[in-house]
């Protein structure tokens, strides 16, 4: 994770992400578990106003994620952990684009939780840390905008973000 404090709406991001990394409460809540998303002026509205689903069950990894998108000038309009958590969070909330966990714990993964996301117009881009070669078969049948190797930089997720958002245009 970046160490800096970049504009306006960086302060509080950083202090969390540095909060969560010692245990500390920001607001009265344990940093980075829940709270707003603080965001500056000039946020990119991926597909008119829709945003980027956080779908990942790493906590360090999600916040990672949400401060990343942050940065980029994304909208980042909700982390879920699980499955049906991502479902209702994207039938409330109608994001353009998901980045999914393949390796959700519980009963769905994020493989199986693609199909609905798909269902409901959202495209997917897979985080994975998994490197056999049936997960990734499983994965790519699926047919997201992309994949995305853990552990992945903030290049990485720009590159992919900016090729699913012109894929998903056409």
């Amino acid at each position: 994770m970046s160490g800096a404090i970049v504009g306006s709406g960086r302060f509080r991001k950083s202090a969390r992400s540095a909060a969560f990394a010692t245990g500390t409460r920001l607001d009265g809540q344990w940093a980075g578990l829940g709270g707003g998303n603080s965001m500056s002026d000039s946020t990119v509205e991926v597909h008119d106003g829709a945003g980027v689903l956080i779908v990942e069950d790493e906590a360090l990894v999600a916040l990672f994620l949400e401060d990343t998108l942050d940065t980029l000038g994304y909208r980042c309009c909700g982390v879920a952990d699980n499955a049906e958590e991502a479902v209702s969070l994207a039938q409330a909330r109608r994001p353009a684009l998901a980045l999914v966990d393949v390796g959700l714990r519980g009963d769905r993964d994020g493989i199986a939780l693609a199909a609905d996301l798909t269902e409901l117009g959202i495209a997917v881009v897979f985080l994975t840390g998994a490197s056999d070669l049936e997960t990734r078969r499983r994965a790519e049948a699926a047919r997201p905008y992309g994949i995305l190797s853990k552990p992945c930089s903030e290049r990485d997720i720009a590159l992919m973000l900016a090729s699913a958002h012109l894929l998903s245009k056409q």
